[in-house]
């Protein structure tokens, strides 16, 4: 790799990097965007399949797919928020 003449590399510590960190809650954010085009989608279907013929189709598994989406998205923002909180306060006590 080329380097400036006399540059020195200096060593970095990103076990407490707060800025690094930050990428993950795009992610979950994308996630958690899926999941609610998911229940425009469940939503739009139930509309349909409704109007069209008398049996109702049985939706207990794309719901509870739609819900264990939904909680596994929180369960991550709230696991990112805690690390995220307490990996500041480890930098903050030094």
């Amino acid at each position: 790799m080329w380097r400036w003449p006399g540059h020195q590399e200096r060593p970095r510590d990103r076990s407490l990097s707060v800025a690094h960190s930050n990428r993950n809650p795009r992610a979950a954010k994308i996630l958690l965007l899926l999941n609610a085009g998911s229940a425009v989608t469940v939503l739009a279907y139930q509309g349909h399949a409704s109007g069209n013929g008398p049996g109702f189709p049985d939706m207990r598994v794309p719901m509870g797919c739609y819900i264990a989406g939904l909680v596994l998205g929180v369960f991550a923002f709230a696991t990112m928020y805690l690390t995220q909180l307490f990996r500041f306060n480890e930098i903050l006590k030094g």
